[in-house]
């Protein structure tokens, strides 16, 4: 516990203004150009370019594709809501819902066809071999070659990240090859 005297004279200290002080500014955050985002899915497997496309059509962001359920989609209207259960403002207790509609729907319905409750719609080591195939042996060396500026080298770089993640969540396991930059 921090004494009252203490409290009092932290919430007395301004905050720091933009364009004030030493700090050093970073540049904002920027979306992935369109372009990049569809050259690399020719390299992505089934699996991770549903994903990328869904975000794509809804505006989730990568963590709500990747704990996406079943269970979590109401199907009964025109247009599906999902109602992720971890999302970044739940802590606030505050209430997600992502529509999908008929694009959305067409991505996800061969992810829902034998998906039982609880299971993750999108599973990444279902696209294990078709991702070592496409991307270890050809599509990542190419890609990372062909890229300007290192640009696109880090997009593969980012994207190897979360598919990494994804097979972390869905099975516990880590995939020990990676894409060697040629």
């Amino acid at each position: 516990m921090v004494p009252g005297d203490v409290l009092v004279r932290l919430q007395a200290v301004e905050g720091l203004q933009a364009g004030r002080g030493n700090s050093r500014e970073s540049e904002p955050v920027k979306p992935a150009p369109q372009a990049d985002i569809e050259a690399a899915l020719q390299f992505m497997t089934s699996p991770v370019a549903a994903m990328v496309r869904l975000q794509l059509v809804t505006g989730a962001r990568p963590s709500e594709m990747r704990l996406m359920k079943p269970e979590d989609i109401d199907q009964t209207g025109e247009v599906w809501i999902y109602r992720p259960r971890k999302h970044k403002n739940a802590w606030r207790q505050k209430s997600r819902q992502i529509f999908i509609g008929p694009k959305g729907q067409d991505i996800l319905l061969p992810f829902l066809i034998g998906r039982k409750p609880g299971e993750f719609l999108f599973r990444p080591i279902e696209g294990r071999e078709e991702y070592v195939t496409k991307a270890f042996r050809s599509g990542a060396k190419t890609f990372v070659r062909n890229s300007k500026g290192g640009e696109l080298a880090l997009f593969a770089e980012r994207l190897y990240q979360q598919y990494q993640a994804c097979l972390r969540e869905s099975t516990g396991s880590r995939v020990v090859s990676r894409p060697v930059a040629a």
